[in-house]
C-alpha cells in the first residue's frame, strides 16, 4: 500500500452565515476516501446538500462490497445524486480513493458527467502532458509532483476559484508541513474571494526511504515473527533430533553387521586352523629309490624341499641315500586360487594321484563335516588326503 499523509480543512469565511462546504476522510475495508463537497442553495439548503452528499457516499461504500472499485465509487455518486434530486438539493465536489497501490480520483456535480481516472501516481503526474509534472485533473482536483513527492489537492469551488495555479504550485513546493500548506491555501482563498466558503483536502505521498519501506513491510508481519521463529526452532530441533537418532540407529545396525562379519571371519579362521592342524598329523615314510633326490621326492608328494628338510632334520645339502627312509607329510591344505567345482579341481590337479588313494570321495571324506558341493568360492581351503603309495 502507498504510504501517504493528509490534511483537510473547511472554513465558512465572513461573507456567508453558514458553511455550505463539507470535508470527509474515512477508512473502510474497501480502502481510504477523501472527499470535498460544496453544497448549493440558500444557507441551510447548501449545508444539507453537502452533508447529505458526503454521508450518502460514505454509507454506500461501507455497506456495499463491490470488487471493482471504479464501479463502487460510480454507483455511490449516482446514488447520492438520486437522493439529492429527490430532495431538490444540489452539490458538487471532488473525491479521491486509495486501494492498495491504486488511486482513483473523480469530480461530480449536478450538471457534470462522471469523470474518472483510475491511475497510479506516475499516471497522475502525466495526466496532462502540456503541464508536464503538474496536472489539473478537473477543475476541482490538482495533482502536483514536487521533488519526486506527489501531492493531490482536492478543492471546493470557492477554493478553486480563489486560488491561482502559481499560488498553488508555490505553496505545495514550499517546505511547510502539510497542515501549514492547507492553512496557507485556505487563508489565500478566503482573502481572494472576499471570505466565502473555502475547503481543501491535501494528500501527500512522500518518497519512501529504505528504512520506511522496511518498517512498512515489518509492521504487518511483526506479530507473527516470534511464533514463526518459535515453530521454526521446534521444527529444526525435531529434524536434528530425528536425524541424530537415525544416525545412531544406523551406527548400531552397522556395528552389528561388522560384529557378525568379524565373528564369521573368526569362525572360518578357526575352522581353517583346525583343518590345518588335522592335516599335519599324517606323516608317511618314503624309501629313497635310485636316482631320487629330495627335490624329486618333494614334487612327487606335492610338498616342498624346505618342508622335507625340516621334517627330516637334514643338513643344508639335503643329500639322501638309496634305501634311506624319508618322512613325508602327505596331507596338505590346498587353497583355491579361483572359484571352481571340486570335480574341476580334481581333474586339473589331483587325478594323477588317483591310484595312490586320492579320489574325489577321499577328499570329501577328509574335509567332513564341510561339504564340497557346487561352485566353491575363491580362497576355499581343501584338505588333500594322504597318498597311499605302494
Amino acid at each position: 500500500m502507498i504510504l501517504c499523509e493528509s490534511s483537510l480543512k473547511s472554513e465558512k469565511g465572513l461573507q456567508k452565515p453558514l458553511n455550505q462546504d463539507y470535508v470527509l476522510e474515512f477508512s473502510c475495508s474497501q480502502g481510504h476516501l477523501w472527499l470535498v463537497a460544496d453544497g448549493e442553495g440558500e444557507n441551510l439548503r447548501g449545508v444539507q446538500a453537502a452533508r447529505l452528499l458526503a454521508d450518502t457516499i460514505r454509507t454506500f461504500i461501507e455497506d456495499n462490497k463491490i470488487a471493482n472499485v471504479q464501479d463502487l465509487l460510480r454507483k455511490a455518486i449516482i446514488r447520492a445524486n438520486e437522493i439529492l434530486q429527490k430532495k431538490m438539493l444540489f452539490a458538487e465536489g471532488a473525491m479521491a480513493f486509495q486501494q492498495g497501490n491504486q488511486f482513483f480520483i473523480a469530480t461530480f456535480g449536478k450538471n457534470k458527467a462522471l469523470l474518472w481516472s483510475k491511475t497510479n501516481l506516475q499516471e497522475i503526474q502525466n495526466t496532462n502532458p502540456v503541464l508536464g509534472q503538474q496536472a489539473i485533473i478537473q477543475p476541482n482536483i490538482t495533482a502536483l509532483q514536487v521533488q519526486k513527492n506527489t501531492q493531490i489537492l482536492l478543492m471546493s469551488k470557492g477554493a478553486f476559484l480563489g486560488l491561482s495555479f502559481d499560488l498553488i504550485k508555490n505553496t505545495l513546493q514550499s517546505k511547510q508541513s502539510i497542515q501549514e500548506k492547507v492553512e496557507s491555501l485556505i487563508k489565500a482563498s478566503l482573502q481572494s474571494q472576499n471570505n466565502e466558503n473555502s475547503s481543501i483536502a491535501l494528500i501527500y505521498f512522500p518518497q519512501e526511504s529504505f528504512l520506511q519501506a522496511l518498517q512498512r513491510i515489518w509492521k504487518p508481519i511483526q506479530p507473527f515473527v516470534v511464533p514463526v521463529l518459535f515453530l521454526a526452532t521446534i521444527a529444526t530441533f525435531v529434524i536434528v533430533t530425528q536425524k541424530s537418532h537415525r544416525q545412531e540407529v544406523e551406527q548400531v545396525e552397522n556395528d552389528q553387521i561388522q560384529f557378525q562379519k568379524a565373528r564369521e571371519k573368526k569362525r572360518r579362521l578357526e575352522d581353517s586352523l583346525a583343518q590345518v592342524d588335522k592335516a599335519k598329523d599324517v606323516i608317511i615314510k618314503h624309501k629313497v629309490q635310485k636316482g631320487e633326490t629330495i627335490g624329486t621326492i618333494a614334487r612327487k608328494y606335492n610338498s616342498t624341499v624346505e618342508a622335507l628338510i625340516s621334517l627330516n632334520m637334514l643338513d643344508d645339502k639335503a643329500n639322501v641315500a638309496v634305501g634311506q627312509e624319508v618322512k613325508v607329510n602327505v596331507k596338505m591344505i590346498y587353497t583355491l586360487p579361483k572359484a571352481q567345482t571340486l570335480e574341476s579341481l580334481y581333474n586339473e590337479r589331483f587325478k594323477r594321484w588317483e591310484k595312490m588313494g586320492v579320489t574325489i570321495e577321499a577328499i570329501q571324506k577328509a574335509n567332513k563335516p564341510k561339504e564340497l558341493k557346487g561352485l566353491l568360492p575363491k580362497g576355499t581351503q581343501i584338505i588333500i588326503p594322504a597318498l597311499n603309495k605302494k
